[in-house]
C-alpha cells in the first residue's frame, strides 16, 4: 500500500506552484504544471513544470512511545427557549471547561446581536460527570445562541511512526535559457517562503540538488545547436538527465532548455495503538462469613 503522504507531498507542491506562478503576469494561464508518477511531456505546450516522485525511504522512529492523554477541543452550539436552563454536552468533558459565549439581541428589531462571555460558578456551574452545564438564568430565546467550548477525553495509546524521505523531482521546460533559469529560482523562493505552510502538514523539504537537461535532438558535435538550423525532422526529440537514468520525449519545433531540481521531502506516516483509560477502580473487602464458608 502506498502512504497516503507520498500523494500529499506532491500535490501541495503542484498547488503551490500554480498559485505563485498565476500571479506572475507572463506565466498568467500560460504555464502547464502537472504531476504524474511518470510524466509524459508528449505534445506539452513550453513552458511547463512537471513535479513527481521517483522512490522513498523510511526509517522507524518512536516506537511503542507512549502520548498520555490525548484531547481534543469540541465546540456544542443550542438553541435557547427563554425557559431551560441545563444543557447536554455531546461528549465528556474535562476540567476546566473552556468558554462559554451567548448571543444576546438587544435592538427593538431583535437583528443586533452581541457576543457575551459568560463566567463559571458565577452565571453557571457544570457537572463534569454528567457532561452538563447548569445556568443560573435561562439564556434567552434564539437559534443556536449558546456556544460552549471544551476539552474532550479521548484516549491514551502508543504511536508507531515511519520517519519517510521522499525524493522530488521538479523538471522545468522553456524554449528559452533565461526564461528555465527564472523559473528555476522562483521555484526554489517560492518554496522557501511556504516553509511554515509546508511545516504545518508535517512536510519538511531539504536544500535542493540542480542538473541540465539536454535536447540530444539539438547537441551536434559535443555541443548544444542554437535551434537556428535544426531540421523538421530534429523538431522535437528525447531529453536526458545527466547522473540519472531518466528519458523523456517532448514534442516542439524549437529547442528546449530544461532543468531539474532534486529535493528530498521528510513527513511522517503515524499508527495510533489506542489503550482504554481506566474511569473507575473498585476494591472489594473480603467478608469473614466468606471465608469461614470456604473453610467448612
Amino acid at each position: 500500500m502506498i502512504p497516503p503522504n507520498l500523494s500529499l507531498v506532491i500535490d501541495e507542491l503542484v498547488g503551490i506552484f500554480r498559485e505563485h506562478f498565476d500571479r506572475i503576469a507572463n506565466f498568467n494561464n500560460n504555464i502547464t504544471i502537472l504531476s504524474s508518477q511518470t510524466p509524459d511531456f508528449s505534445n506539452m505546450k513550453l513552458p511547463l513544470v512537471a513535479v513527481y516522485d521517483v522512490g522513498f525511504s523510511s526509517e522507524q522512529v518512536g516506537l511503542g512511545a507512549g502520548f498520555g492523554v490525548s484531547r481534543q477541543e469540541r465546540k456544542n452550539q443550542f438553541s435557547g427557549d427563554g425557559k431551560q436552563t441545563t444543557f447536554k454536552l455531546s461528549d465528556e468533558v474535562v476540567k476546566p471547561i473552556l468558554d462559554v459565549v451567548i448571543k444576546q439581541q438587544y435592538s427593538e428589531d431583535n437583528k443586533a446581536r452581541k457576543m457575551i462571555t459568560v463566567n463559571e460558578h458565577e452565571d453557571f456551574k457544570v457537572d463534569y460527570k454528567e457532561s452538563t452545564v447548569i445556568f443560573r438564568y435561562p439564556p434567552q430565546k434564539g437559534d443556536k445562541n449558546i456556544i460552549i467550548r471544551y476539552i474532550v477525553r479521548r484516549t491514551t495509546g502508543e504511536i508507531r511512526a515511519l520517519r519517510l524521505k521522499i525524493k522530488c523531482f521538479i523538471d522545468v521546460w522553456t524554449n528559452d535559457l533565461m526564461q528555465c533559469n527564472f523559473m528555476t529560482e522562483e521555484i526554489m523562493k517560492v518554496l522557501m517562503d511556504n516553509e511554515e505552510r509546508l511545516a504545518a502538514l508535517g512536510i519538511n523539504m531539504n536544500s535542493p540538488e540542480g542538473i541540465n537537461l539536454l535536447n540530444k535532438a539539438n547537441i551536434k558535435n559535443g555541443s548544444l545547436n542554437d535551434g537556428n538550423n535544426v531540421s523538421s525532422d530534429d523538431a522535437g526529440g528525447t531529453f536526458y538527465a545527466a547522473e540519472t537514468e531518466t528519458t523523456t520525449t517532448i514534442s516542439t519545433s524549437r529547442p528546449a532548455f530544461g532543468r531539474r531540481l532534486m529535493y528530498i521531502a521528510e513527513t511522517h506516516l503515524k499508527v495510533l495503538k489506542e489503550i482504554p483509560t481506566i474511569k473507575k477502580i473498585e476494591i472489594r473487602e473480603k467478608d469473614e462469613d466468606e471465608d469461614e464458608d470456604k473453610e467448612k
